[in-house]
């Protein structure tokens, strides 16, 4: 069996620093080392291959940060909407106590007629302890 081999003139412009390194190094080349057309495509193989690894690499990267993303967001709806219900939840507590005291819910934060602002903290700060829903530092 014979081997077949094809030929290819390749010119390198010396003003060009990467094609005249690459015209210096192929002018280094022993005969011991391989042919010129040994030593190029092992090297082109290798870099394309090499270059065909990170692609591939980068694009898995990026898809899991899509999936990533994905997940995240719907964390985050889901928190959202449990956030929503609590408060929903809380408010509804809060004009059910409000109603049962008598105090209509345009007036919530209101100061109520005769009551200086000072006494209204303090009973807000009160039925906010005896909600639990602050605690003094």
């Amino acid at each position: 069996m014979r081997k077949e081999y094809r030929s290819s003139n390749v010119r390198f412009c010396m003003d060009d620093e990467n094609q005249r390194r690459t015209w210096e190094y192929l002018q280094s080349i022993t005969r011991k080392e391989g042919s010129y057309g040994k030593i190029l495509s092992d090297e082109f193989v290798q870099i394309l291959d090499g270059n065909h690894a990170i692609e591939q690499e980068a694009l898995q990267q990026n898809l899991s940060e899509c999936v990533t993303e994905q997940i995240l967001s719907m964390h985050l709806s889901t928190l959202k909407r449990e956030l929503l219900e609590e408060l929903e939840s809380l408010y509804g507590n809060a004009q059910h106590a409000a109603s049962q005291t008598g105090a209509d819910r345009t007036d919530i934060g209101k100061e109520a007629p005769g009551v200086p602002e000072s006494d209204m903290s303090d009973a807000m700060m009160t039925m906010a302890l005896a909600m639990g829903e602050w605690v003094p530092e």
